[in-house]
């Protein structure tokens, strides 16, 4: 695939994920990760996916900043800088079928927690924990959006407070895989093939995305807010534990 051809391509899905994410929260990372790896290694789409999701999270944060739970973000933040320092101390980085996999498994997290288990991310240490596993589950696939909303899913947060709360969190996590990917000195280089013009085009691509999704989230009810998402990522659960399988 020629770089040009290729730049398109993710300039397209850039714009149409960061709608998705902006939309209902999460999604368009799963999404955006899925169609990196089949065009470039996981270190690469690492480093990539990093760059447009810090973005896309980052810009819509800030459209929905005066709705962000500030209390969760801190935790949050402490919790990344553990996983992000285990990962220093392991040097790991996965392989396409552990993508995979791990992609597939977190839509599905929920059915396998305790009936009686109902995650808070606005209880006491619930951010700290969320975090953590995020932020390692961001380190092991590139997104961890299906394990996030776990600690929304029965929170009294509204679905602004939600979309804020979570990219501003989400947007730590990046940072993180972007410092530790960033490191891996060929996952830079194998990313220089593409045109410089690419980056602020991704920039651009992701902002758009998230703006032309602020009044179609306004329109929804925090039902079908809730409704939507968990049917999304269990379908592109299901996907990628198809793709892993093909690979085993």
């Amino acid at each position: 695939m020629s770089p040009l051809l290729l730049s398109l391509i993710l300039i397209a899905t850039t714009l149409a994920t960061a709608f998705i994410s902006g939309l209902i929260g999460m999604a368009g990372g799963i999404i955006l990760m899925g169609v990196l790896l089949l065009v470039l290694p996981v270190g690469p789409a690492m480093v990539l996916h990093g760059f447009v999701q810090l973005v896309s999270n980052a810009w819509r944060a800030w459209l929905w900043r005066s709705y962000i739970k500030w209390r969760i973000v801190g935790q949050s933040f402490l919790g990344a800088l553990g996983a992000l320092g285990l990962f220093i101390i392991l040097n790991f980085v996965p392989g396409k079928m552990l993508v995979y996999l791990v992609l597939g498994l977190l839509p599905f997290v929920q059915y396998a927690l305790p009936p009686k288990l109902k995650l808070d991310i606005t209880k006491p240490g619930q951010g700290l924990i969320c975090g953590l596993l995020v932020t390692l589950a961001q380190l092991l696939a590139g997104v961890s959006g299906a394990m996030l909303d776990q600690f929304y899913a029965y929170s009294p947060l509204d679905r602004r407070e939600q979309v804020a709360t979570k990219a501003a969190c989400q947007s730590i996590g990046h940072i993180t895989k972007l410092i530790y990917f960033g490191g891996i000195v060929s996952s830079v280089q194998q990313l220089q093939v593409l045109p410089l013009w690419l980056f602020p085009a991704l920039i651009v691509a992701a902002m758009a995305g998230n703006s032309l999704a602020a009044k179609p989230l306004e329109k929804l009810s925090n039902t079908q807010f809730r409704t939507i998402s968990q049917r999304i990522l269990l379908v592109l659960g299901v996907y990628y534990l198809i793709m892993a399988a093909l690979l085993m």
